[in-house]
Formats: C-alpha cells, structure tokens, sequence
C-alpha cells in the first residue's frame, strides 16, 4: 500500500507505505524489488516516505522495510496506526 497525501498544513507531500509480512520469501523480495524503484522515484518527486504498520502483527515486516531503506526524508511511525490517524489519508491521490 502506498498512499500520496498532500498536507497543506505543512505544505509537504509524504508517501505512506504499509505491507504484510506473508511470511513467504518470494514475496518478500518482489516487496524489497518494488521499493528499489518507488523510494528513489518518491524521493526524487520531494516526498516523504512514513513506512508504518496498522496492526501490531505487521509491526517488525515494516520495521525490516525501514531498516533496509532509510536514510534522508524516510521515517517509521514507531506505534500502531489506524487508518483515521493518517492525516487526509481520505483525500490522498
């Protein structure tokens, strides 16, 4: 899941990315291989990547994900966030 939300009380747009840890190795590298792409792409637009998790089971996957790519403008919302706590995830692109 990758949602581009356009924050006008910062005026900045973040990327938020969020996936479930199926446990099967093959997708986890198609995950990682997509990433490669779309975090360079974001950040090469100004964007800012929040990788996060929506339930506490998803936590250490996305956890891994923000290890494995973070760096400047990419951050990890360290606690279990709920769809309405997004700010305008409703009105995202």
């Amino acid at each position: 899941m990758a949602k581009i939300v356009n924050n006008t009380a910062r005026n900045k747009k973040e990327v938020f990315i969020s996936f479930r840890d199926l446990k099967q190795e093959e997708y986890k590298h198609k995950i990682i291989s997509l990433l490669q792409i779309m975090i360079p792409f974001y950040l090469e637009k100004g964007l800012k990547i929040h990788f996060f998790y929506q339930v506490a089971s998803d936590e250490e996957f996305n956890t891994l994900l923000y290890h494995k790519f973070m760096g400047s403008n990419i951050v990890f919302s360290n606690k279990c966030m709920k769809y309405d706590e997004i700010s305008n995830y409703n009105s995202a692109k």
